[in-house]
């Protein structure tokens, strides 16, 4: 056996099996950081798919090698076009996921281009596969000098392509070898503070749930009774520019009060960021935060999360935690699971290839529905329990709506995998009046001050075109985006509403509710005075820029 026929096979693990596994060696680990860890079975199955390509390559080249000229050069020729196949869909791989990481910024890229090409990608990808390997077949019977020259350049990008092991093997074999840190949890005392031993606080932030469609210019016909009476019986600030344009740097910082520019994880899903101020990755500090201040006052602070790793993140500082991950990784929508052992996973990948070759693998889009589903049932199933645990007086719940794909349907109010946007805004006001009934049947009901928020506002830019985007979200639309955010905030007892409409930083949440657990803030005239005292720098934001926050 050759040298360079295990170089060729390695390479030939890197191409094929690069969709799988690259989420897992980026350098931001942001794949490591917003899943459950550890990663153990999962990564390992990968290593052993890995090891089963390059003995299956070598096989193959040795078989190959062995017959006559003629078909020595229709199999490598063979070869050579699943090789160039690869590349072609691994570069444009590299490129969409470049452009939809654009579009997550808030670049100006044309969507709407981003997604009809990955449709269209995904629609001819196999048959460009079978048309490169019979013209290369074809090329090797009529003109084997040309072939020949084919099958060298793949031959040879396939050895020097096995050569990135040198790093990508070791992110990979940490994960899967090495055992993960684990961050220590202070005890719950269920301490009370003697200022306010009643009261409580329930902080509902709605991903993605604009304030403009809202309450401003919401669709004829749209009723959405639950969260209008808040908005009727609380204070608003109306005219909130967004703090970013994705929830991972959004929420951590309201939550620590400064911006941040850019968040990146170490193999243990530790929290890193950059802010403005300060240009270099600084550990995120848990204490400085709105949950540290709640659980130094004793309003001992508890969370549902969604997508980000609250129970990572926040770990020493809650006394109650859970938190869904969104989407999973590749090997996962193949079928693999952290719960299997590493050969299962491993016989599960090639399967899954194959199916995916042959057209029989469920959609993508059906995949995200269903997760999406999931996680919302899964969350209000745990957000009924936790604010029934009175106990927990500061109850922050993350919920995954009226983020995109739809999965509503507004007019049964039924669960489903068809709907848009629209529907799952009346699916965000479906969940507000479940999640009020819990809280009126709590014995703090009357003292329980209600924040309903979102972190961003329906982002146009990143959805228009999109698979599932209906007419229907283009016409409410317009194609054009309007970033406010949702902030309100209903105090127990208010019979009437306030809106503030200055243009004001969204960081200015995290002062409001820091005051609210200091006992500072305790009625509507204290937020708004407040306010208009309000002496962050950043106090008028600039209004022709709405993205200004995002770079």
């Amino acid at each position: 056996m050759r040298a360079r026929w295990l170089l060729e096979g390695a390479g030939a693990a890197v191409l094929f099996l690069l969709p799988y596994f690259y989420p897992l060696v980026l350098p931001s680990n942001l794949t490591i950081y917003h899943h459950h860890l550890p990663l153990t079975n999962l990564v390992r199955g990968l290593l052993l798919d890995m090891l089963g390509v390059v003995i299956l390559v070598v096989a193959v080249i040795a078989i190959v090698s062995r017959l006559s000229p003629r078909w020595r050069q229709i199999g490598g020729a063979c070869l050579a076009g699943f090789v160039f196949w690869r590349f072609i869909g691994t570069l444009l791989m590299f490129i969409d996921q470049w452009t939809l990481t654009r579009v997550r910024e808030g670049a100006p890229i044309n969507s709407r281009l981003h997604w009809a090409a990955t449709i269209a990608w995904s629609s001819v990808a196999h048959p460009i596969a079978i048309g490169l390997v019979l013209l290369l077949a074809t090329l090797a019977w009529w003109k084997p000098a040309i072939s020949r020259f084919v099958v060298r350049a793949a031959r040879l990008s396939l050895a020097g392509l096995s050569f990135s092991l040198l790093w990508i093997a070791p992110p990979l074999f940490s994960l899967a070898f090495v055992e993960r840190a684990h961050h220590p949890r202070k005890p719950s005392v269920f301490a009370q503070s003697p200022a306010s031993s009643e009261s409580r606080i329930v902080w509902i932030l709605f991903d993605e749930l604009s304030y403009d469609l809202l309450f401003d210019h919401r669709p004829a016909g749209y009723t959405l009774p639950n969260l209008e009476k808040l908005h009727s019986t609380g204070i608003s600030l109306g005219g909130l520019q967004p703090a970013g344009f994705v929830t991972e740097r959004i929420v951590p910082s309201l939550l620590a009060g400064q911006p941040i520019d850019g968040i990146r994880s170490d193999f243990n899903g530790r929290l890193l960021y950059k802010s403005r101020a300060q240009d270099r990755w600084i550990a995120y500090d848990p204490d400085k935060t709105l949950f540290g201040l709640a659980h130094a006052g004793g309003w001992n602070p508890g969370v549902l999360g969604w997508y980000n790793p609250y129970c990572r993140i926040f770990r020493s500082v809650l006394d109650a935690c859970s938190w869904e991950q969104d989407g999973e990784l590749p090997i996962e929508f193949a079928g693999a699971s952290e719960k299997n052992s590493a050969f299962a996973n491993a016989l599960i990948l090639p399967y899954a290839v194959l199916t995916k070759l042959s057209g029989a693998s469920k959609r993508p889009r059906e995949e995200s529905r269903c997760g999406h589903i999931r996680e919302y049932q899964d969350i209000m199933r745990k957000a009924s329990a936790l604010i029934r645990n009175e106990d927990i007086r500061f109850v922050f719940l993350h919920l995954p709506v009226p983020h995109p794909p739809g999965f509503y349907d507004r007019h049964t109010h039924r669960l489903t995998l068809g709907g848009n946007y629209l529907d799952n805004l009346v699916l965000a006001d479906d969940s507000v009046g479940s999640l009020m009934q819990e809280i009126d049947l709590t014995a703090a009901a009357d003292r329980t001050t209600v924040i309903i928020s979102s972190d961003h506002s329906w982002r146009i830019p990143m959805w228009r075109g999109a698979p599932g985007w209906t007419a229907e979200e283009e016409r409410i639309s317009q194609g054009r985006y309007e970033p406010r955010p949702v902030f309100l905030i209903h105090f127990p007892g208010e019979s009437y509403g306030r809106e503030i409409p200055d243009p004001l930083p969204e960081l200015i949440e995290h002062d409001i509710i820091a005051g609210m657990l200091k006992h500072e803030l305790k009625t509507p005239e204290d937020i708004s005075v407040f306010v208009e005292s309000s002496g962050r720098d950043e106090r008028k934001p600039d209004q022709a820029d709405p993205l200004r926050y995002n770079r």
